[in-house]
């Protein structure tokens, strides 16, 4: 996934719009128009979270490649497997990064 920063994208959005001169061409009212929906459209959706990715480092004792936290273990003492526990209870990193943790 690439995430961008919206707020970047609607700057750029609006110099464009900016420089279109409109003047009493309806061609460029409507492409300063369409500019200008964009940019509502862009400021609509909501934004995602970057996350982190990693995996479970050691043997046993299972922990997070970016916080070093445990993996969560159940009420009874017993592991819980750790290919049921796809994210890091502490930072929430993805925990699907095995190629980063095999280098």
């Amino acid at each position: 996934m690439e995430l961008i920063d919206k707020n970047a994208l609607v700057k750029y959005l609006e110099g464009m719009g900016n420089e279109i001169y409109a003047g009493n061409d309806e061609y460029f009212i409507g492409q300063k128009a369409g500019l200008m929906k964009v940019v509502g459209v862009v400021m609509t959706f909501p934004a995602v979270e970057e996350r982190k990715q990693g995996c479970w480092d050691g043997g046993g004792a299972y922990y997070c490649s970016n916080c070093n936290s445990y993996a969560a273990t159940d009420v009874f003492g017993g592991g819980l497997d750790i290919t049921e526990q796809h994210y890091c209870y502490n930072c929430g990193a993805i925990m699907d990064g095995e190629a980063i943790c095999n280098d």
